[in-house]
């Protein structure tokens, strides 16, 4: 049986980068609010600047720490880039003096993320659960994504009393977008699924090593979960002097592999339907 290559974590820097962005949007709507002053000003655009860099870098440093000891290692790895990314920002902006104010700024503000950053890594370290090349690898690895979509929605949700707030707008707006993406991406997975579930109904299941059989230019499709093999076999037209041929191969269980993708279509489904009210929530209150 073909064994799979171990799934790797997926890239996290462009998760977290979104995630950062949306954060600190959040903290200048905290701190600073509506106004509009120079000082302020710089402080907003240090803050949004630094804040996505800093994000980006915590997530390729979660990539390699997400497989054991997650849960811990994420709070303390977000908690040390909240400092960090205080500590920067304060310099830029009093210098040494903003040294110690803006580490124990970025500390206490980092907590309130905690929860986003915990539920990006989780869906990152998920994600290896099958190979990247399989079909339903593809629709895990999107789940740092999903997780990303599912941020910038609700966050639209808390703006819909107000005047709208364009930066809301474009968070929801965008949370609809990549949501839509990953939707067309997991119905074209299904839909290959479903075809190759109705023609394993026809194929041989392999349930020991055939070494009568010859693969020769085979085709070969990994679905990504279970154990099953399925063979479609051309018969030898000359049993005594040619070998049966192996025309095609699926790896995994098309029944299992078709589960898994209802269930990631759902997840789309929810999201893209709390983006959808989010984003013309906004606009009916505009």
């Amino acid at each position: 049986m073909k064994t799979m290559e171990p799934a790797s974590t997926p890239r996290l820097a462009l998760p977290f980068a979104v995630v950062g962005l949306l954060g600190g949007w959040l903290t200048v709507r905290c701190t600073v609010g509506d106004s509009s002053t120079s000082a302020d000003s710089s402080a907003v655009w240090i803050l949004m600047t630094l804040t996505p860099m800093v994000s980006a870098i915590l997530g390729e440093v979660l990539r390699t720490r997400v497989q054991r000891y997650w849960v811990l290692r994420t709070i303390l790895l977000t908690l040390a880039a909240g400092v960090v990314n205080g500590v920067l920002v304060g310099v830029c902006i009093a210098g040494v003096a903003g040294l110690v104010f803006g580490g124990v700024f970025g500390a206490l503000f980092s907590f309130p993320f905690l929860p986003a950053t915990l539920l990006v890594a989780g869906a990152g370290r998920r994600s290896v659960r099958s190979s990247e090349q399989s079909l339903v690898g593809g629709v895990d690895r999107r789940g740092t994504w999903r997780a990303v979509a599912l941020l910038l929605a609700l966050i639209s949700l808390g703006f819909l009393r107000g005047p709208v707030q364009l930066p809301a707008l474009l968070f929801s707006l965008g949370g609809a977008l990549i949501t839509m993406w990953i939707l067309v991406l997991d119905l074209g997975i299904h839909s290959a699924v479903q075809r190759i579930a109705s023609l394993t109904s026809s194929m041989q299941r392999r349930v020991r090593p055939q070494p009568l059989l010859v693969a020769t230019e085979s085709s070969c499709v990994e679905l990504g979960v279970g154990d099953e093999v399925f063979d479609e076999i051309a018969r030898s037209q000359a049993p005594y002097r040619e070998s049966d041929r192996v025309v095609s191969v699926v790896y995994g269980d098309p029944y299992q592999a078709r589960s898994r993708v209802k269930r990631a279509l759902v997840i789309d489904g929810v999201v893209l339907a709390i983006a959808l009210a989010g984003l013309f929530g906004m606009l009916a209150a505009g």
